[in-house]
């Protein structure tokens, strides 16, 4: 796995913290990815993470800044959109 998916990972989880360590009574209100532990979503040449329907408007942006700033191509599949580094 490219040690840049672990810094993406990190990234994302210090601003949006994986559902599995979020307090049970907190994961409808905080909680942004739609399964977890996010970790599992990274493979070796992609990662594929849902964000839930309700906060895609706040966490895409930063998603997509976050991974073009890593080098890496974003594929949203529901727009459908690529995002690639500048």
């Amino acid at each position: 796995m490219p040690p840049v998916f672990r810094e993406l990972h990190d990234k994302l989880t210090a601003r949006y913290p994986c559902i599995c360590t979020l307090p049970d009574e907190t994961v409808d209100e905080d909680g942004v990815w739609s399964d977890g532990p996010l970790w599992n979503d990274f493979g070796h040449r992609a990662a594929v993470l849902g964000v839930i329907y309700s906060r895609v408007e706040e966490v895409l942006p930063f998603l997509v800044r976050t991974a073009n700033d890593l080098g890496l191509t974003v594929f949203d599949w529901g727009g459908p959109t690529i995002y690639r580094p500048s």
